[in-house]
């Protein structure tokens, strides 16, 4: 009998002494003493004015203690900038500290190489070169290059930090679905921040998990990462999620390996009685509330149902001006776009500056459409190469066909047809690129795996 795809088995790992590898079981588990941790660190955002810059500077010291800290403080460092002001208070001196977290990140795990296999990724190459290219199209028509430059700089040490440090041998690929599954569960416990969107690929890794290796604390954790992605309102996240839960599916029919995998009709009708319960349970607690609930979820409280979807009125008039300023500055600049991380040619772009030292930490510009954004700031030079790099980084994960780790995979990614993270390495982008680092790592160990019989 052939081995299973993906992390039902656990790995091999040669390059690590038995001393450093961590207790790893099968499955979800909830990791309790990071769980207190995080929670004690969401109680600490509380505490005052300079609170997150307080922990995000503890977060700094932590990463330099090893590859797993750092990207743990990366992970952290999500919710310390998006955690809802309301709860923490108006918040000071986070901006260049994160970049400065980012930067130490890199370096701690290009410190620990001895801990990485010993060939070299494919996807370095394609992401090498689209760097030399996004940086010479920095001469091309750029209105701001050293804004450009920054932009680039950031995101490259973020998205390799990820990348290279979900290679580390010592931690495997199921430690880090654990670690991600329990932060969120702190998270969504103690309701800290209300920015939901890395919960759509939470909602969407563990309902296929549910639904293959049943564990206890998998039901309520799916159901309330459902509904609090409802109550945000994020129609993107739930877009992604329902598309990598659809994806999921076919996968568990197409493989041939994942059809011993579906459980049998007795967990099945008790799976289906348990929804029908949490359903029940929603109506009763939200009553006559709930028809408005789900009416304002689609339409934003201020759009027409009875529009057309994409006219001023209707339920997509939220992007259409968007797509329109990339529409036209793509039509400007076709081969060379404007500049990495730069906005639309006609939109204006707010530079951010820190309080203390007058430094730029910061230039935000809402892009909705990943395809579309990135030929306005690359042109089609550079989206060609980076489409390459993307499609390595997923094949692996499609090779091996888990539907846990694909559905992960696409719900991450897919945000981006909706809210543009991708570039964003100061906020939920580098959530993203640690997913993405997480799951093209279980796929290709999955590939290395020997056949057992």
């Amino acid at each position: 009998m052939t081995t299973a795809c993906a992390l039902s088995r656990g790995y091999s790992f040669a390059g690590a002494p038995p001393s450093a590898r961590p207790a790893v079981h099968r499955g979800i588990t909830l990791l309790w003493k990071e769980a207190a941790v995080i929670a004690i660190v969401l109680g600490l955002l509380t505490t005052g004015r300079y609170a997150e810059a307080f922990v995000m500077g503890g977060l700094i010291v932590w990463a330099c203690l090893g590859t797993h800290r750092a990207l743990q403080s990366l992970s952290l460092s999500v919710i310390v900038v998006m955690a809802n002001q309301d709860v923490t208070g108006e918040q000071s001196g986070v901006g260049l500290l994160k970049w400065l977290l980012v930067c130490v990140a890199l370096a701690r795990v290009l410190a620990d190489s001895r801990d990485q296999p010993p060939t070299r990724p494919a996807w370095a190459v394609w992401f090498g070169l689209f760097f030399v290219i996004a940086l010479g199209l920095v001469f091309f028509e750029n209105r701001n290059p050293l804004l450009s430059v920054m932009k680039l700089v950031t995101f490259s040490a973020g998205a390799l930090a990820a990348l290279i440090g979900m290679r580390n041998q010592r931690y495997p690929p199921q430690y880090w679905l654990n670690w991600f599954t329990t932060v969120y569960a702190v998270v969504l416990a103690l309701s800290v921040p209300l920015i939901f969107v890395p919960s759509g690929s939470l909602v969407a890794y563990l309902a296929v998990e549910l639904f293959r290796r049943p564990r206890t604390v998998i039901f309520p954790l799916t159901g309330l990462a459902a509904y609090c992605l409802f109550l945000s309102g994020c129609r993107t996240a739930f877009m992604a999620a329902g598309t990598a839960l659809v994806a999921a599916i076919a996968c568990l029919v197409i493989f041939r390996q994942n059809r011993r995998k579906i459980p049998g009709n007795r967990y099945l009708a008790l799976l289906l009685c348990a929804a029908a319960a949490l359903i029940g349970s929603v109506v009763i607690l939200r009553g006559a509330s709930l028809g408005e609930d789900l009416l304002n979820f689609l339409v934003k409280s201020q759009w027409d149902l009875s529009a057309p979807v994409f006219s001023n009125t209707g339920v997509g008039a939220s992007r259409v001006s968007q797509v329109n300023q990339l529409v036209n500055s793509i039509a400007d600049h076709p081969v060379f776009g404007i500049g990495f991380g730069l906005g639309p040619a006609d939109a204006d772009q707010v530079i951010e500056l820190d309080e203390v030292t007058g430094l730029p930490t910061g230039a935000p510009s809402e892009q909705g459409f990943l395809p579309l954004a990135v030929l306005v700031q690359v042109g089609m030079v550079g989206a060609a190469v980076l489409l390459v790099m993307v499609l390595v980084l997923v094949y692996p994960v499609a090779k091996c066909g888990d539907p846990t780790i694909l559905a992960l995979l696409l719900a991450a990614l897919l945000v981006n047809f909706g809210e543009m993270v991708f570039f964003a390495i100061g906020g939920l982008g580098i959530q993203m690129w640690l997913l993405v680092g997480l799951c093209h790592e279980a796929g290709c160990r999955s590939r290395q795996e020997p056949a057992r019989t």
